[in-house]
């Protein structure tokens, strides 16, 4: 698993950097600690890296409002953004904390099921000095694929390769949109976007016949899609 692209070090030190210079105070350790993993939640969850204007934007906001304040388990964003600031890294989401400060975390890379190395780099990532609450341990684990597959039958009015070659594309499109921790797949998403597709009059879908939901430590993985045509 690759470092991520922001260098934590360097973002520590400058929020703390940033607040001296707009209030000529010196950030107390445990609010600089909290701020920390607030900015960084604003960056990852922007389309780019933009650290000074997200610790500009934090910090001028809460500038009379930052109060020693303890991060950690209880922080489920920070740790999903924490986790989301490696580059192969699709999804993660937390599990409930059934055992006092540990922390478990669950992991979709972008090749699907994480390998071992990449469940070891970013478990060692979470709890290394620069990341992790001292009280703190991140136990990583993949996240469960849970596969489903298409089939259904159209009726269209015109090409039938080519409506089919249409149909099939959106499912794809779908199932890769939906390669996300606890998302649902719905039937009628699904009917109602293929009937959209010019010269696809009608759809019957058989497989799935009912929505399919995920849980929060799995994926559902699209397999076979099956289409068959009839023109009318």
């Amino acid at each position: 698993m690759l470092q991520s692209d922001l260098d934590l070090d360097a973002l520590f030190a400058r929020i703390a950097q940033r607040w001296l210079e707009l209030t000529g105070e010196i950030m107390p350790p445990a609010s600089l600690e909290w701020a920390y993993l607030q900015v960084l939640v604003i960056v990852v969850s922007w389309s780019k890296i933009d650290t000074e204007n997200a610790i500009t934007e934090f910090l001028t906001k809460y500038k009379t409002e930052i109060f020693a304040l303890p991060y950690g388990a209880g922080n489920k964003d920070a740790i999903i953004a924490l986790s989301r600031a490696y580059t192969d890294v699709k999804d993660v989401n937390v599990g409930e904390i059934v055992t006092p400060l540990t922390v478990p975390v669950f992991l979709l890379a972008k090749t699907g099921t994480p390998t071992t190395g990449q469940i070891n780099s970013l478990q060692n990532y979470l709890n290394s000095a620069r990341v992790k609450n001292t009280c703190d341990t991140f136990v990583v684990a993949a996240a469960s694929q849970l596969n489903w597959n298409f089939v259904a039958d159209i009726s269209v009015t015109g090409d039938p390769i080519a409506l089919k070659a249409a149909a099939v594309q959106f499912v794809t499109n779908y199932g890769a949109e939906k390669l996300m921790l606890g998302a649902a797949i719905r039937v009628t998403d699904l009917t109602t976007g293929i009937r959209k597709i010019k010269g696809i009059v009608d759809i019957a879908v058989s497989n799935p016949v009912v929505n399919i939901a995920t849980l929060a430590n799995q994926f559902p993985k699209l397999g076979t899609v099956t289409i068959n045509t009839v023109i009318v």
